[in-house]
């Protein structure tokens, strides 16, 4: 499963753990696995054992980076081998995913407290402005982050596309 972004992943994975109480999880996304990063959820579903990787869309396309990467130059690129380069820049790109990723995290837990402040600012005291109240509060650069976010994921179809063209 692919979703936009890592909050979706964690809410997700919140109602997959509502569904199937007795899941197992292996997170990827703090420890990767050579640079792979997903969440695998594994459910017993009619008496058999099903895992369902739920990947954001960075952590997808990264992973089909990697795999075309690894069927056009070596299958163990996959597991940490290959060209040291090659390894170098999936890891590196990997990183920058997690920042990303992590900023995204950081800046929704601040919204939502920008949301509770905003709230409880205009309850205490309806004399001010809300603009005001917007001025004083704290801001991340969200449109940067969006901006940045977009790159990684125009770079690495860029890369894949490149790939298919040289298969």
């Amino acid at each position: 499963m692919v979703v936009n972004g890592i909050l979706q992943q964690d809410r997700l994975l919140e109602d997959l753990e509502a569904l199937f109480p007795q899941l197992s999880v292996i997170d990827r996304r703090e420890k990767p696995s050579h640079g792979y990063r997903a969440v695998h959820v594994i459910v017993e579903c009619g008496g058999r054992m099903v895992e369902i990787q739920v990947r954001t869309e960075l952590q997808h396309l990264w992973a089909a980076w990697s795999e075309a990467l690894a069927g056009a130059l070596d299958q163990s690129i996959k597991y940490g081998g290959g060209p040291t380069k090659i390894r170098e820049i999936l890891t590196t790109e990997s990183d920058i995913i997690a920042r990303l990723e992590s900023r995204d995290r950081l800046l929704w837990t601040r919204s939502d407290w920008n949301m509770f402040a905003k709230s409880a600012v205009l309850s205490i005291d309806a004399q001010h402005s809300l603009s005001a109240i917007l001025i004083s509060l704290p801001s991340e650069p969200v449109g940067d982050l969006l901006r940045r976010e977009q790159e990684v994921k125009d770079r690495l179809n860029r890369e894949i596309l490149k790939l298919a063209e040289d298969i």
